[in-house]
C-alpha cells in the first residue's frame, strides 16, 4: 500500500510549518521572563552613595579634649554598607586634628569642619567642631609671699580649662582684704604699706571663680626710715636731701648703703631730730655706724638697739634722753664706739642708775663717754678689761666710791676723765703707769692724800687737772712746771 501523503493546494501553508514557529518561539519568550514585572531590567552592584558623620557638630571645652566621629556610608538603596574605608581630614589642623580612626583632638580655640571621604573617591560628609575654652578653675602666682613694707610684688592670675591649659582673654578682677597692709591694683600689682598679713583675691570675670594669695608684710629698712622721718618731725628737719622719694636710701641725707643697697650708716647729728625713736627703727639692723647726736631725741634709750649686733659706733649725745643706760647694749660685742654724753653748755641728756658693769663685755670699745649726765654708783672695777679703750670719759656725773686702781692696766688710755664726781680715796699711784695718756682730769671729786709722783712718769700728758678735792702735801717735784695741775 503506497504511504499515505498529507498534500495542500499550490500556494497554501501547511499547518505544521506554523506549530513549528510558535514552538520555536516558546523557548525564547520563556527565556525572558522572571520573577519581577514582565519587561523590568534588575538592579546593578550596591554603589557607595552617601555618607553621614555623626555627631554632625560638637563643641570642644578644654584644649585636647576628643570627640569620636563615625561615618556611615550607604548605597543607592539607602542599604548601610559596612567595611567601606573612609579618609579623614580637618579643613585647619591648627584647631583640631582628626586621627584615621576619626577621633578628633582639640588644638586650639575656633571653628572649623571635619571631611570624611569613602576611598577611593565618591561620597563625602562633613561635621563642625568648635572649640571654645571654658574656664573651670583659676590660679594666682604666688598664692604665698612676703614683701619689704613699700615694696611692691606683682600677682599674676591665670584662667585654666578641665584639661589644665591656660585660657586667653579672661578679665580679672582683684581685692585686698585690708588696704591698711597692702594695696592691688587692676593689675596685680601689690604695694605693701604697712606690717601685716593681708588675703589677695582675684575673680575671673566669666566665672564664678575666685583664687586667693596671702601675702606677709614686713618692716624694710626704708619703711623704718620713713618712720623715722615721721616719728622725729621730719619735715622740719635743716637737712633732708632726698627723703621719701624713690631714690635709693643710700641718696638719702645721712644714709649710707653697701653695694646691696643695705643701710650700714645713719648720720643724722644735729639737724634737729625730735621725740622719741619709733618701734620700726629696730628694724636697721645692718647698721655699723649711728650718729643721732645733737637733737632733741626724748624718751629711754631703745633697749631694741641691741639687736643692731654690726654696730660698731653708736652716737645719741647731746639729746634729751632719759632713764638707764640699756644693760643690753653689752650685746654689742663690735662696738668701739659708745657716746652718750653731754657737753657743758647743750648739756640735756639726763642718763640715770649706774654705769653698767656689764658693758666690760664690750671688748672691741675704743671709746667711752657718759659725761654729763647724772649717773651714780661706783665706777664699775670690770671696765679694766676694755684693753682697746683709747677714752673712758664719765667726768660730771654723781659716782661715788673709789677709783679702781686696775684701771692702770688700761696701757691704751689717751684721756682719763672722772671730774665733777663724788669720787673718794686716794688717786691710785699705778695710774703713773698710763704710758699712753695725755689727759688726766681728776677734779672735783671728794680724793685725798698725796699726789703720787708717779705720775710724773706721764711723759705724753697734755693736761693734769686735780683741783677741787681733798688732797694733801706738795706737788711732787716730779710733774714739773709746765703742767696746769
Amino acid at each position: 500500500m503506497a504511504p499515505f501523503r498529507f498534500r495542500t493546494r499550490p500556494g497554501a501553508r501547511s499547518p505544521h510549518s506554523h506549530r513549528c514557529r510558535v514552538l520555536f518561539l516558546a523557548p525564547l519568550l520563556a527565556a525572558g521572563c522572571g520573577d519581577g514585572e514582565p519587561g523590568t531590567a534588575p538592579p546593578g552592584a550596591p554603589v557607595p552613595t552617601t555618607l553621614a558623620i555623626t555627631p554632625s557638630s560638637a563643641v570642644l571645652a578644654a584644649l585636647e579634649q576628643t570627640v569620636q566621629l563615625t561615618a556611615t556610608v550607604r548605597d543607592q538603596t539607602g542599604a548601610v554598607m559596612s567595611g567601606i574605608g573612609v579618609n579623614w581630614a580637618s579643613s585647619d589642623g591648627g584647631i583640631v586634628t582628626v586621627d584615621p580612626a576619626g577621633l578628633v583632638t582639640a588644638v586650639s580655640n575656633g571653628a572649623t569642619n571635619i571631611t570624611a571621604t569613602v576611598q577611593g573617591g565618591g561620597a563625602s560628609g562633613g561635621a563642625a567642631i568648635t572649640v571654645s575654652q571654658a574656664v573651670t578653675a583659676l590660679t594666682v602666682s604666688p598664692d604665698e609671699a612676703a614683701v619689704d613694707a613699700l615694696e611692691t610684688l606683682q600677682l599674676t592670675a591665670q584662667a585654666l580649662d578641665a584639661n589644665r591649659h591656660p585660657v586667653a582673654g579672661v578679665d580679672f578682677s582683684w581685692r585686698s582684704d585690708d588696704e591698711s597692709v597692702a594695696t592691688v591694683s587692676a593689675d596685680g600689682l601689690v604695694t605693701a604699706v604697712a606690717p601685716g598679713s593681708v588675703v589677695i583675691s582675684v575673680q575671673a570675670s566669666s566665672a564664678a571663680l575666685t583664687a586667693t594669695a596671702r601675702i606677709v608684710v614686713n618692716v624694710s629698712e626704708r619703711f623704718a626710715l620713713v618712720a623715722l622721718y615721721n616719728a622725729t618731725g621730719g619735715s622740719r628737719w635743716t637737712r633732708s636731701g632726698n627723703w621719701l622719694t624713690d631714690a635709693p636710701t643710700g641718696q638719702w641725707h645721712g644714709v649710707t648703703a653697701d653695694a646691696e643697697g643695705r643701710v650700714t650708716g645713719l648720720d643724722l647729728s644735729g639737724i634737729g631730730l625730735e621725740g622719741r625713736l619709733p618701734e620700726e627703727f629696730a628694724h636697721l639692723t645692718n647698721l655699723r655706724r649711728l650718729n643721732l647726736s645733737y637733737n632733741r631725741l626724748t624718751g629711754e634709750i631703745p633697749a631694741y638697739l641691741a639687736e643692731f649686733t654690726e654696730l660698731e659706733e653708736l652716737g645719741l649725745a647731746v639729746n634729751e634722753l632719759t632713764g638707764p643706760i640699756p644693760v643690753e647694749l653689752s650685746g654689742l660685742t663690735r662696738l668701739r664706739v659708745l657716746d652718750l654724753s653731754n657737753d657743758l653748755f647743750a648739756g640735756r641728756n639726763r642718763l640715770t642708775g649706774p654705769v653698767p658693769a656689764e658693758l666690760a663685755q664690750l671688748s672691741d670699745l675704743e671709746v667711752l663717754d657718759l659725761a654729763f649726765n647724772t649717773l651714780t654708783g661706783p665706777i664699775p672695777a670690770g671696765l679694766a678689761g676694755l684693753r682697746n679703750l683709747t677714752v673712758l670719759d664719765i667726768e660730771q656725773n654723781d659716782l661715788s666710791g673709789p677709783i679702781p686702781p686696775d684701771l692702770a692696766t688700761l696701757s691704751g688710755l689717751v684721756v682719763l676723765s672722772l671730774a665733777g664726781n663724788r669720787l673718794t680715796g686716794a688717786i691710785p699711784s699705778a695710774l703713773g703707769d698710763l704710758s699712753n695718756l695725755g689727759d688726766l682730769k681728776l677734779h672735783m671729786n671728794q680724793l685725798s692724800g698725796p699726789i703720787p709722783s708717779s705720775l710724773g712718769k706721764l711723759g705724753r700728758l697734755a693736761r693734769l687737772s686735780l683741783c677741787c678735792n681733798a688732797l694733801t702735801g706738795s706737788i711732787p717735784p716730779e710733774l714739773g712746771t709746765h703742767l696746769p695741775v
